[in-house]
């Protein structure tokens, strides 16, 4: 609900009626997720012109809170490698669909991998988002300092670039076991196989752009492919 007023700005002050049913519609979708109906976040972008003004909204606060994925830490640029991200995924925890704290900028490698993969496995969730730092096994980008749990290296030249990824903590260590240690691979990959590596990222840039909800199906398809490079 704290990404409504975003939403309005966009109608002058004399658009009441509009106004009005841009509420109504952001209500009708908290009240949705938080009685775990699934699939709201493809709904919402498809479901013009409100619901879509209200997707429209949260993906600019959400894309204006980083420029680094919030997994990797490369950069992201709107519109070409830029995805958001649920920390929890929607598909297993619905009812946080629309929940500022579960948005996160993510880079398309990270997205593909990641996918629906969820590394948190809380116990009876309930309605409302934990928000301890200390109620996250795996790091969590929101509630975590990203230094303090993990340290990235980086080694480029002309012709080489690797990345690592080393858990300073439990949490650290989960999330570099379960995600980024695929992103390390993939990008060693690459550099043996750059045009289909390219070929992948310009497939993963294109849904990103213009098929921001995919299917379960194509998520699998991506995450394969981007996998095992």
């Amino acid at each position: 609900m704290k990404f409504l007023q975003t939403a309005l700005n966009g109608y002058k002050t004399n658009q009441y009626k509009r106004r009005k049913i841009l509420k109504k519609t952001a209500v009708n979708y908290y009240l949705l997720a938080k009685s775990n109906v699934t699939g709201l976040w493809a709904t919402m972008y498809n479901d013009a012109p409100y619901g879509r003004k209200l997707y429209d909204a949260i993906t600019q606060q959400v894309s204006n809170s980083s420029s680094r994925c919030a997994y990797c830490q490369d950069k992201v640029f709107h519109g070409a490698n830029l995805n958001i991200d649920h920390i929890l995924p929607a598909s297993i925890y619905p009812q946080f669909t629309f929940t500022k704290a579960n948005l996160v900028v993510a880079c398309v490698t990270c997205n593909a991998l990641k996918s629906d993969r969820d590394y948190y496995t809380l116990q009876n969730p309930g309605r409302y988002y934990p928000n301890s730092s200390n109620n996250w096994q795996c790091f969590h980008p929101v509630h975590h300092v990203y230094a303090e749990h993990i340290d990235r290296f980086v080694i480029q030249t002309n012709h080489i670039h690797l990345r690592a990824y080393i858990g300073k903590t439990s949490a650290g260590v989960a999330i570099c076991t379960n995600l980024l240690v695929n992103v390390s691979e993939f990008e060693a990959k690459a550099v043996a196989n750059p045009n289909v590596a390219q070929a992948i990222n310009n497939l993963n840039t294109y849904m990103a752009k213009h098929c921001p909800n995919k299917t379960q199906a194509l998520k699998n398809l991506i995450s394969a492919m981007t996998t095992n490079i």
